[in-house]
């Protein structure tokens, strides 16, 4: 069956819930992949809106990346971001870094 991202989401935090309890404190960052695509738009802006208004409070997102691997966009700024997280020092995550 088809799912929304946002469903996915969904399901994907509360799996590493379970796996391992307290796992989505850490900074959660999400790809959303196939952005090349017709319709992604769309999709991504929805995420966007469901996300914060509805887990915002419950799930701490460090950033929202729209990338396509088959194009290549957004993966260099996917990978300046997980650099970024690695291996500079932590900041304050702030209402710009959920694009």
């Amino acid at each position: 069956p088809h799912r929304t991202p946002f469903e996915t989401f969904g399901y994907l935090c509360r799996e590493l819930e379970l796996y391992m309890p307290g796992l989505t404190k850490r900074p959660i960052v999400v790809a959303m992949n196939k952005m090349d695509t017709a319709g992604s738009d769309p999709e991504f802006e929805q995420f966007l809106g469901l996300y914060k208004t509805k887990l915002s409070k419950l799930i701490k997102v460090h950033s929202i990346v729209p990338i396509s691997c088959y194009t290549g966009q957004g993966l260099d700024q996917l990978q300046d971001l997980l650099f970024e997280l690695k291996y500079k020092k932590k900041r304050k995550i702030t209402e710009a870094d959920v694009v």
